[in-house]
């Protein structure tokens, strides 16, 4: 499901590899799930907004279908994503629950293909070859490139760097997986990954700050050092003659990566722009459903629009974007869908301060880690299409992080 970690374009033989991903992944779940009970014995309000977020896309499918009528190969392509990719969450939280170590065991294989997969990028940007087959953009400037695996990586970021903060014993491997991380960060030369992590960082360490009284000096000192960091950047503009190959790069958005955007596809407010014309064509087609799971095929011959991603298939701009997740759901699901998913992760934020866990319980770091990655690939919907597809991703962090809390309340 995610291209061999990259390693695989998007497409072999005209067959996406996420399809071949969710075929293998669902056929194996057929031996360790039960369909039946997938739905039941969740008490978290989040959960219940998830599942009220599923009936939702089953509605907008419908809609599709019945009353848009649109064909139903189109309708089906259109919606398998968003479908089969929350259905995973389900799917990891009964994994998990029934067999903790398969949780360990996917975590712990994580941690060390991507310390090797660090490697690899890095040396793409040294070398300037391109490996990665994802977001990649070749120019005389150098290669910039953004891994499907990044928030894997900063994931594990979250989980060591909150061990040194707060002062545990962390191996030497540990500590040269931050350095690595950190590095890989400044690699993907994007504004928006950036600002996710000063961002997400900061709340971890106020988070800590108000959970860990002992360490309170420390995690003023780095929070204080976060936020002079943040103002150096503001003040100091383009970060001097040094930077202006990286702020070259950077200033291309994730839409140009593939190096085939025009114009300023790039900008915060060529997003904007973008977002905005499809709230307009949303509230005037249909606010509560919007267009449902249209076909990018039907959109180019049914609806009129005019800002878009250029399409690397047709060369039109496309509908749907890989630049701003928040457009991707007012199409999918309308207005209605939208409020439904800003109450979603309300209610993890809300789940998160309220049932707090002590910090010697063996899942605190865990159950930080994953809730810090959520903001994170929350924040990144502005800059990128997550939550609408890759799915796999995010059902893995919001799964893993439902068990963590789960086992935190049993440990307590």
């Amino acid at each position: 499901m995610s291209n061999c970690f990259d390693f695989l374009p998007d497409k072999l033989f005209n067959i996406q590899l996420v399809d071949i991903g969710y075929l293998i992944f669902y056929t194996s779940a057929l031996y360790t799930v039960k369909p039946s009970t997938l739905f039941r014995n969740h008490t978290e309000g989040y959960v219940k907004v998830l599942d009220l977020f599923m009936l939702l896309m089953l509605v907008s499918l419908f809609w599709s279908l019945f009353v848009f009528k649109y064909p139903v190969i189109e309708s089906i392509k259109a919606s398998r994503h968003m479908l089969l990719g929350y259905l995973l969450y389900y799917i990891f939280v009964q994994i998990f629950e029934k067999n903790g170590k398969a949780f360990h065991s996917i975590l712990d294989s994580l941690y060390y293909i991507t310390f090797f997969l660090m490697f690899v990028f890095i040396a793409q940007y040294h070398l300037n070859i391109p490996i990665f087959s994802g977001y990649t953009r070749v120019s005389s400037e150098g290669i910039r490139s953004i891994p499907m695996f990044i928030p894997i990586i900063l994931l594990f970021l979250w989980n060591n760097a909150s061990k040194i903060l707060l002062g545990v014993h962390t191996r030497m491997f540990d500590k040269f997986y931050v350095l690595l991380a950190c590095y890989s960060v400044v690699l993907t030369m994007t504004r928006g990954i950036y600002f996710a992590v000063f961002l997400t960082l900061s709340v971890m360490v106020m988070v800590l700050i108000s959970q860990n009284k002992g360490n309170r000096v420390r995690l003023y000192f780095v929070l204080t050092s976060i936020m002079v960091l943040i103002a150096v950047l503001v003040v100091s503009g383009a970060l001097g003659d040094k930077l202006d190959k990286f702020a070259d790069l950077a200033a291309s958005g994730v839409s140009d990566i593939k190096g085939d955007s025009k114009g300023d596809e790039n900008t915060f407010g060529f997003r904007m722009l973008l977002l905005a014309e499809r709230s307009e064509l949303v509230l005037s087609h249909n606010p509560f459903i919007g267009y449902g799971f249209i076909h990018e095929d039907i959109a180019a011959k049914q609806v009129k629009y005019i800002i878009g991603t250029a399409n690397d298939d047709t060369g039109f701009p496309s509908f749907l974007t890989p630049d701003i997740a928040w457009a991707n759901l007012l199409v999918y699901t309308g207005f209605t869908g939208v409020g439904v998913f800003i109450v979603f992760f309300v209610s993890i934020a809300v789940n998160f301060f309220r049932n707090k866990v002590a910090s010697d319980n063996e899942f605190y770091l865990s159950r930080l880690a994953f809730f810090m990655e959520i903001i994170v690939l929350v924040v990144l919907m502005a800059d990128s299409s997550i939550f609408t597809d890759k799915l796999h991703i995010p059902s893995l962090m919001l799964a893993s992080f439902t068990y963590c809390s789960r086992q935190a309340k049993l440990a307590s």
